[in-house]
C-alpha cells in the first residue's frame, strides 16, 4: 500500500539499515551523531552496540539491523540516529543517512487507481518501483510512501520502534 500523506509538511528522514534504504519521521529522530565513541559494555545484551556520551548525555546504542531481524554487522557503520523514547533517548545504528525529505502530496491517487489505460510500459515501470518491505518485520512498518523526489520507501512505525527500544533505556531511568 502506497500512501500520500495529506499535509505537505510532513517530513521523513532516510537512512539505509543493513543496505537496504527506509525512512522514519523526524519527530521520531532528535538527531544524527557520529558513533565515533562508542563505549563497549562487557555482559551487555546481543543488541547493545555499547553507550554513546553525547555532550554529557549517556545514551545505550542499538544495532538498528539486529532490532529489524537483519543479522547483518556493519563494521564500517558510524552514524548514529537519537530517537526520542519517551522522555528518554536510544541511539540506532545504521548504515548511511541520506537526508531529510518531504512526503509528496496526493493529489489524485483515485484517479491513478481507476485509470485502467496503462500502456505495457507503464505496467514494466511500476512493477520496477515496488519496493521490497520482507525484511522488516510487519510490526515495525508503517506503510509505503511516496517522497517529493518521487522515490517509494518504506516507513517505519515511530510507535512501534519506541515500544521495542523502551526495554533498553536504563532500568534507573525507567523508575524501576
Amino acid at each position: 500500500m502506497i500512501s500520500n500523506f495529506n499535509s505537505s509538511s510532513e517530513a521523513v528522514i532516510i537512512f539505509q539499515i543493513a543496505g537496504k534504504r527506509c525512512a522514519c519521521s523526524v519527530d521520531f529522530i532528535r538527531e544524527v551523531a557520529k558513533a565515533s565513541s562508542i563505549y563497549k559494555i562487557p555482559s551487555n545484551h546481543p543488541l547493545v552496540e555499547g553507550i554513546l556520551n553525547l555532550r554529557g548525555m549517556i545514551i545505550p546504542v542499538i544495532r538498528f539491523s539486529s532490532l529489524l531481524n537483519q543479522n547483518i554487522n556493519e563494521q564500517g557503520s558510524n552514524l548514529v540516529l537519537v530517537a526520542h523514547v519517551s522522555s528518554f533517548y536510544v541511539g540506532l545504528l545504521v548504515d548511511h543517512v541520506f537526508k531529510v525529505e518531504k512526503l509528496a502530496v496526493n493529489k489524485d491517487v483515485t484517479e491513478e487507481s481507476h485509470n485502467e489505460e496503462h500502456t505495457k510500459e507503464d505496467k514494466d515501470e511500476s512493477k520496477q518501483e515496488e519496493v521490497d518491505v520482507s525484511w522488516i518485520p510487519r510490526r515495525f512498518l508503517k506503510e509505503i510512501v511516496k517522497l517529493e523526489s518521487g522515490l517509494k520507501c518504506p516507513l517505519l512505525d515511530s510507535k512501534s520502534l519506541s515500544q521495542a527500544l523502551w526495554a533498553y533505556v536504563p532500568d534507573k531511568e525507567r523508575g524501576e
